[in-house]
This record gives C-alpha cells, sequence and structure tokens, in this order.
C-alpha cells in the first residue's frame, strides 16, 4: 500500500505542473467588462466582521464610524475609489 501511495505521489507530482501547458493556455480570456478611461479603478476588500466578539481581535471594530472614517481618508489618500464589501448573507445579527 506504501508502494502505491509512493507511486501515485510521484506521478501526481510529475504531471501537474505540465497540466496546463498546452497550446491554449497561453492565451489570455476575452474580459467580459473592461476598465473604462485612462486608469482602471482601484478597489479594497471591506470586512465587516473585524471587532465582532466571535471573530478574531485585530484592535478596531469595523463599525465604529470614527474607524470607518478614518478608513476612508487613508483609502481616498492612496487612490482607492471604492469598497467592495465581503458579505455572505444574513446568518447572524450583529
Amino acid at each position: 500500500m506504501a508502494r502505491y501511495r509512493f507511486v501515485a505521489t510521484l506521478f501526481l507530482a510529475l504531471l501537474l505542473p505540465h497540466g496546463c501547458t498546452g497550446p491554449e493556455s497561453s492565451k489570455p480570456l476575452p474580459l467580459k467588462y473592461k476598465a473604462e478611461g485612462s486608469a482602471p479603478q482601484v478597489l479594497a476588500l471591506y470586512e465587516a466582521w473585524f471587532g465582532h466578539p466571535e471573530h478574531i481581535s485585530v484592535g478596531y471594530s469595523s463599525h465604529d464610524p470614527a474607524v470607518l472614517t478614518n478608513q476612508i481618508h487613508k483609502a481616498k489618500s492612496m487612490g482607492i475609489s471604492a469598497f467592495v464589501v465581503d458579505w455572505y448573507g444574513d446568518r447572524e445579527t450583529w
């Protein structure tokens, strides 16, 4: 059984790096949507669970208006134009 696992592992280790090297793999996929203007927009991810008691403590709360205001000002100064909210639906009421 150990020999079978070794052979299977060796086979996969040698096969996987070559799995996407066909002639079609180097062609870029067509974009469904393209950026308009001279430069694309820079987006940042907003994680709404920071500060929740059941989540790891990061030292601030994503629900604190002062924290959000500060983060928005910093984002603007770094050229970030919008936030994307990471949301998984109504699982809990916070």
